[in-house]
């Protein structure tokens, strides 16, 4: 694991390092504070610094901007051969549409790649099939609710 650990102070114990790059503060803050109990979130400066303290250590990044043209010409800029602060193979990539992330994974270095056009497709038709199957709308709800129960009770707290 590359994450650099950074000390919690309330708890005494090590938690990982990770870079939030994107320009939309409510997003940089949101992720913040759903991370607190697991990970440091910091921002690209942060990071830059972090990596030029340690030892030239890339911390794993998250690279994901209000726009699909933001993110891509992020990602493109990150790829660049000799790009010392940031390891595309510890980099997810976080794109809106689905041409930008078949752009990134077109670039073929590395960077983990997942758009929200993919999850939600995946999901509907997730759910496509089980009404083909027979199972109502309740019945489909509470399987989700169920199943995603973790992510549901960490946004509720957020």
């Amino acid at each position: 694991d590359t994450a650099v650990p950074v000390v919690d102070v309330e708890q005494g114990e090590a938690l990982p390092t990770i870079c939030f790059e994107t320009t939309c503060p409510e997003r940089f803050q949101n992720l913040a504070h759903l991370m607190r109990d697991t990970a440091q979130v910091v921002d690209q400066v942060q990071a830059v610094k972090l990596c030029k303290q340690r030892g030239q250590t890339p911390v794993p990044r998250l690279i994901h901007y209000p726009s699909t043209a933001e993110t891509v010409n992020a990602a493109y800029a990150l790829a660049r051969p000799g790009e010392a602060y940031c390891d595309p193979r510890h980099t997810l990539v976080l794109c809106e549409r689905d041409w930008g992330a078949q752009e990134i994974r077109k670039l073929n270095v590395g960077f983990k790649v997942l758009s929200a056009a993919e999850i939600i497709d995946d999901l509907l038709r997730e759910v496509r099939q089980w009404a083909r199957h027979g199972f109502s709308g309740r019945e489909i709800q509470t399987e989700l609710d169920r199943r995603d129960a973790t992510i549901l009770k960490l946004l509720r707290s957020a």
